[in-house]
């Protein structure tokens, strides 16, 4: 919960802090706008040169790893996956079972 209230501060207010706050009303609208597409372009980035297994939904990759890796994820994967999400949830992003968080 902490890197999704640091992900949220730092999109809608430019401030360190993994405080959850709820994003309000009082933002202008380009804002609401172009925060989940930043975020999304961060998180493409980290799929792109970090690792191409923080893409999906989770278990997919969890049941892939149990059955074919001796129940092992890698390192660099178990760090950006939940950074990820965090980021899609704390820019705006979708958070619904479709979303990063399933």
């Amino acid at each position: 919960m902490g890197l999704i209230g640091l992900a949220t501060n730092l999109f809608f207010y430019g401030r360190l802090s993994t405080s959850l706050v709820a994003v309000g009303s009082g933002h202008p609208w380009w804002q609401v706008l172009t925060l989940p597409v930043a975020g999304g372009l961060v998180i493409g980035l980290m799929a792109r040169f970090g690792s191409e297994k923080i893409r999906g939904h989770g278990m997919p990759e969890a049941i892939e790893a149990i059955l074919v890796g001796g129940s092992r994820i890698a390192p660099k994967v178990a760090v950006l996956k939940p950074v990820s999400a965090a980021i899609s949830i704390g820019s705006g992003g979708p958070s619904a079972p479709k979303g990063p968080s399933s």
